[in-house]
């Protein structure tokens, strides 16, 4: 693999191997069912009239997973059942395996009343998690979760042969605040527009500003003292729980300590948690922004709930990336570097 640009297509032999080979679509909101169908997928005859006309949501979809992770620094993946493997949290919901689960092509941005994933737009910011779930609820989608973050995370990671994305896939934009969205020109589903320091828009499994731009909320997570806790019923995910009741509310308490009272660090480790092994957040401080993971975090401490971000922002310079991390902010955090993906289970 080599990252794409928009001068001309990098090398690519994952495309087609499952589970990488994601296909780009159109979907949208049936009322009448209640359910989100495909309008297209690329390659179908009626799909550029959907991009041209701006219909409906631009959304990436992939197609469902298994994954091991036998220590903390390996991760393996396949299409199919193999023994000692766990199914993907991002498609296994509720004792059901759906086949495939999409993201929004775009963070989201304004449409009306709504929300929207189409390009030429800034991202949505300035909103709260619990605005953006109601909005998307309406529509019947979700915020993207920590669990569907972090598969595709780990996808990136193994595709790329590198923890640190922004060295191999690009900078993205990380200075100046944000930006508008700009990368339908790169020739491929991931990389760069001119350079791999450009600071300016990326792609990662065809997913624009997958990091940069402008921090995502993850729902399904927050921090609370040292403790991460977990909840991969994003169906019914309302809202947050209070820390007397969150059991009852199926949230789980994970083991691993995240650090307290962290501002712009580095991070040189990563948790490995028995309870959830794909969750990816950091436990220690040290390196730069080249090693070993070249990410910053920032947490909060004390007994509050904290939301919890990823992927960093246009004012987060080096620390902003794939694995960037982010825990300070209340449940009710809103401001400008903030913004969201949409997630639909298919």
């Amino acid at each position: 693999w080599t990252p794409s640009s928009e001068a001309k297509a990098g090398i690519d032999d994952f495309k087609n191997l499952a589970p990488f080979n994601v296909k780009k679509c159109v979907t949208q909101y049936n009322s009448s069912t209640g359910k989100r169908e495909v309008l297209a997928y690329e390659g179908d005859t009626n799909y550029a009239t959907l991009i041209a006309n701006k219909t409906g949501d631009r959304m990436v979809e992939f197609p469902k997973f298994y994954y091991k992770r036998p220590n903390k620094w390996t991760w393996l993946v396949s299409p199919d059942y193999v023994q000692g493997f766990l199914p993907s949290p991002m498609h296994f919901r509720n004792g059901t395996m759906h086949d495939v689960a999409r993201v929004s092509e775009y963070m989201l941005s304004t449409s009306g009343s709504t929300v929207i994933s189409q390009p030429g737009t800034t991202p949505r910011v300035s909103t709260t998690i619990a605005d953006f779930r109601t909005m998307l609820r309406a529509k019947g989608q979700y915020v993207i979760d920590r669990s569907s973050y972090d598969m595709i995370a780990i996808l990136a990671i193994i595709k790329y042969g590198d923890l640190n994305a922004e060295l191999v896939n690009g900078s993205g934009h990380v200075s100046g605040g944000n930006t508008i969205t700009l990368t339908d020109s790169i020739k491929g589903l991931d990389g760069y527009r001119t350079s791999l320091t450009d600071n300016l828009n990326i792609r990662v499994m065809g997913i624009e500003d997958f990091y940069g731009n402008a921090w995502t909320f993850t729902d399904g997570a927050f921090q609370y003292g040292s403790n991460i806790y977990i909840n991969n019923d994003i169906e019914n995910i309302e809202a947050f729980p209070d820390m007397t009741n969150y059991v009852q509310k199926g949230w789980t308490k994970l083991d691993t300590a995240l650090p307290q009272g962290a501002i712009a660090n580095y991070f040189n480790n990563i948790a490995f948690d028995s309870k959830n092994p794909s969750i990816m957040f950091p436990t220690s401080t040290g390196g730069d922004d080249s090693n070993p993971i070249g990410d910053g975090y920032w947490t909060g401490s004390g007994n509050s709930q904290f939301v919890v971000l990823a992927g960093g922002s246009g004012g987060g310079g080096s620390l902003a990336g794939l694995l960037a991390w982010s825990s300070s902010g209340g449940l009710s955090v809103s401001n400008v570097y903030v913004g969201a993906f949409a997630l639909e289970m298919g």
